[in-house]
């Protein structure tokens, strides 16, 4: 008798979320609770500083936790490892904290001329080097169940180059930095994969832009190059997640699915 495919439920899988406060984080914390799990979210906020987390904290009291953590912080993330494990261990990690193209780091959001050092080493310290330290860290207790599963969140831009005409008279730049850590971090998915496996299964998801009230002009530009004619919502990216996090991508491992709309098809 041939076995049902599965649906897409996510009942008693325990899945922890890096970046858990910011626009995916959240987006991605619900839609994982709607399908059933148990979320510890893991992010350096406060959590009274967003209205919006608070009313999904309030909204799933015994489904969810929070983890207040710097995970650039040795201490913080061996602090977080034992609140983990005491609350019952992991099956999934999603690694979604990264600094991004509008982050506010000195030397950062700026022309090529003036992007600094302090930009590309906090970068790579949070987009690349964190997720290794966090995966070295739970990858023990993730092999134990023998259907451990790792996703990392990319970019498109780990592997396109920006089209400059799009950001022309922007306030909006494309940090170099921030391409090449989301390059090394797909090719980190790849290279976990082959060293975890079989028991446990990485992949990564790039999505595309995200709509979050760039200028106009940007918005126009970025729509004409995308055949999906939009930019993305939070939610185009959290359903790829679950489907990833889920028993349906049993047999997948070391891909990256670009999330998109089709944005630089040609």
């Amino acid at each position: 008798m041939k076995k049902n495919i599965p649906f897409l439920s996510l009942n008693n899988k325990k899945i922890l979320i890096t970046g858990a406060a910011g626009g995916l984080g959240l987006s991605l914390t619900k839609n994982l609770l709607e399908l059933g799990a148990k979320v510890y979210m893991v992010d350096i906020r406060e959590t009274g500083s967003d209205g919006n987390l608070k009313k999904l904290l309030s909204s799933y009291p015994r489904k969810i936790s929070y983890h207040n953590c710097d995970i650039t912080n040795d201490k913080e993330v061996n602090n977080l490892y034992k609140e983990i494990k005491k609350a019952g261990g992991l099956n999934v990690m999603i690694n979604n904290a990264a600094y991004t193209g509008s982050s506010n780091i000195e030397g950062w959001n700026t022309n090529f001329e003036n992007q600094k050092k302090e930009g590309w080493q906090k970068s790579f310290e949070l987009n690349l080097f964190s997720v290794f330290n966090l995966v070295q860290k739970f990858s023990p207790d993730l092999k134990k169940t023998k259907q451990g599963n790792i996703i990392n969140v990319g970019s498109i831009y780990g592997s396109s180059a920006p089209d400059w005409k799009m950001y022309k008279n922007t306030s909006i730049y494309n940090p170099a930095a921030y391409g090449a850590s989301k390059a090394g971090l797909i090719n980190l998915t790849k290279w976990l994969a082959v060293t975890l496996s079989p028991d446990i299964r990485v992949n990564s998801v790039s999505p595309g832009g995200i709509k979050r009230n760039q200028p106009l002009k940007f918005i126009k530009r970025y729509e004409s190059k995308t055949p999906l004619g939009r930019m993305a919502k939070e939610e185009d990216i959290s359903g790829v997640i679950a489907f990833l996090a889920s028993d349906l991508s049993a047999y997948m491992t070391g891909q990256d699915i670009r999330v998109d709309g089709g944005f630089g098809l040609e």
